[in-house]
C-alpha cells in the first residue's frame, strides 16, 4: 500500500512537472513571437529606402519646428499616432493608438501636425507609393516635444 501511495505521489508531481514545462515552453513561444514582431518592425524602419528615410526625417523637422511654437503644453504624456500622408504633401488622416482619455494629447499632435503642413510632395523616386504612413511615438515633457 505504502508502495501504491508513492508511485501515485510520483506519477501526481511528474504531470504536474510537465505541466509546468508545457505552459513554460507556451510563455516562452509566445514571448519569441513578440520579440520577432518588434525586431522586425524595428528592422524595416531601419532599411527603408533612402528616399523614404530622407523625406520622414525632413518631415520630423517640420514637426519640431511647428512644436516650437506651441509655448503651452497643458498635459505631459506619451502618444502614437500615425500620420497618412499623400503624393502631394498633404496629411490625409492622423490616427491614434491611445484611448479617449488622452483627448488633450490627440488634440495637440493633430495641431501640431497641421500646423507643420503642408509637407514635401513625395520625390520622384517614391512614384510608386500612394500614401505614406508615419508611425511615432509623440513624447511631451515640460521641456518640449520628443519624437521616437
Amino acid at each position: 500500500m505504502a508502495k501504491l501511495k508513492h508511485s501515485l505521489f510520483f506519477a501526481v508531481a511528474l504531470t504536474w512537472a510537465f505541466t509546468a514545462c508545457a505552459q513554460r515552453e507556451s510563455e516562452l513561444t509566445r514571448l519569441e513571437q513578440k520579440l520577432k514582431a518588434e525586431r522586425e518592425q524595428l528592422e524595416g524602419s531601419k532599411l527603408a529606402p533612402p528616399e523614404i528615410r530622407n523625406y520622414v526625417a525632413a518631415g520630423k523637422g517640420q514637426i519640431e519646428a511647428a512644436a516650437a511654437g506651441v509655448t503651452k503644453v497643458d498635459r505631459v504624456g506619451r502618444i502614437k499616432a500615425t500620420v497618412t500622408l499623400l503624393p502631394n504633401g498633404t496629411v490625409e488622416r492622423v490616427d491614434f493608438e491611445a484611448p479617449a482619455a488622452v483627448v488633450t494629447l490627440r488634440s495637440l499632435v493633430s495641431q501640431i501636425v497641421n500646423a507643420a503642413g503642408p509637407f514635401q510632395s513625395f520625390s520622384p523616386e517614391m512614384s510608386d507609393i500612394d500614401k505614406l504612413q508615419v508611425t511615432r511615438t509623440w513624447v511631451f515633457r515640460p521641456t518640449g516635444l520628443y519624437l521616437e
